[in-house]
C-alpha cells in the first residue's frame, strides 16, 4: 500500500476529520467494541507492562478506539520489556568482557532494540506518540 497508513476513525475523529468523509469510511471499518471498565489485566505481563496498561487503557477505552486487546498487550509487553532490558543495561553496561577479554555487546542491548522496533510499529494503531498528537486539534 502506498501513503501514509489509514487511522481509525475514532482516531481521526480527534484529529478534526471532514464528518462526510468519516462517513464514507465507516462502512469499512468494524464497529467499535465495548470494553468494560473492568477489563482484567493479562495475569502474564510483567509488572512494568501491568503498569502501562493501567496508564493507556483508561485512554484506548475512552476514545473508543476499534482495537484488538491482544494487540494492545502486545503494546504494553513491549513497553515493560523495553524499561526492563534498560535498567539491565544501566547496571552492567552496553558491552562486557567476554571469556577471551574481548568486548562484546551485551545480549540486553538488542533485546531493547526488539522492544523499540514493536513499540513503533505499534504506535500508529493506537496513536500513541508525537506524530499523532501533533495532528490533534488545538484546545
Amino acid at each position: 500500500m502506498r501513503g501514509r497508513k489509514p487511522l481509525p476513525i475514532a482516531l481521526r475523529k480527534l484529529h478534526g476529520a471532514d464528518r462526510s468523509k468519516l462517513a464514507k469510511i465507516a462502512k469499512y471499518e468494524p464497529e467499535s467494541l465495548k470494553i468494560p471498565k473492568d477489563y482484567p489485566i493479562p495475569k502474564h505481563l510483567s509488572a512494568e507492562a501491568k503498569q502501562e496498561w493501567r496508564k493507556k487503557f483508561p485512554y484506548i477505552r475512552t476514545i473508543g478506539l476499534t482495537c484488538d486487546l491482544e494487540l494492545f498487550t502486545c503494546w504494553c509487553d513491549a513497553v515493560g520489556t523495553f524499561h526492563i532490558a534498560t535498567r539491565e543495561l544501566n547496571k552492567s553496561g552496553p558491552v562486557y568482557l567476554d571469556g577471551k577479554g574481548n568486548l562484546r555487546r551485551h545480549p540486553w542491548v538488542s533485546v531493547r532494540s526488539t522492544a523499540v522496533s514493536v513499540m513503533l510499529s505499534l504506535a500508529g494503531e493506537f496513536g500513541f506518540g508525537t506524530r499523532h498528537l501533533r495532528r490533534l486539534p488545538k484546545a
